[in-house]
């Protein structure tokens, strides 16, 4: 009994105090363009998915084919520094469910981002069922506030503040709880 009240002053603790000190941090907010957005996308079913993969031939791995895609399949948001290609894209989309067909718009002009982002100037992140709502520079790090959606995801560039070799980004959504970012290091 004591274990589990200590555990919960711990979470309620956390859950307290979290806010408090990403508040309490030197910050900036960051502009960022929403180059793409949707707000009907919805993920493949699994068996959309593994018939979409199966009818691109003998592109993939039947290994990857019945992962849906592997890494990419399990995450909802990706960073980029750099631009992965033409074929990288095209794989990305694939792998990740993000072929299926959806009602997009494109309400900043993003089209000069290949070359800002493979000299550092930029990052992008895309995201599946969830909207970027807001980004600091909070100690060296960015902290990007999504808001989940059932359906939809978004495409979104911003200056970068720093040069890393890694990007030092967070995402976190309204409750404070860390969401999981694949970051593309340059190949599949």
């Amino acid at each position: 009994m004591r274990l589990i009240k200590a555990i919960l002053i711990l979470i309620i603790t956390e859950m307290i105090w979290l806010p408090i000190l990403v508040n309490a941090q030197p910050q900036k907010n960051i502009k960022f363009k929403v180059c793409g957005e949707t707000d009907t996308w919805t993920r493949p079913t699994v068996i959309e998915q593994k018939k979409h993969l199966i009818e691109l031939g003998h592109r993939y791995p039947q290994q990857t084919i019945n992962q849906l895609g592997g890494e990419y399949w399990k995450y909802n948001i990706f960073a980029f520094t750099t631009y992965p290609g033409g074929s990288g894209t095209y794989d990305i989309e694939q792998l990740s469910g993000l072929w299926k067909p959806q009602n997009a718009r494109y309400p900043f002009n993003c089209d000069n981002y290949v070359l800002q982002l493979n000299s550092g100037n930029i990052a992008r992140i895309w995201t599946k069922n969830y909207k970027v709502t807001n980004i600091k520079w909070i100690n060296k790090h960015y902290i990007v506030k999504v808001k989940y959606m059932k359906r939809g995801g978004q495409v979104v560039q911003f200056l970068r503040q720093e040069k890393y070799k890694s990007l030092p980004l967070n995402v976190i959504d309204n409750l404070y709880n860390q969401i999981n970012v694949l970051f593309y290091s340059g190949s599949l």
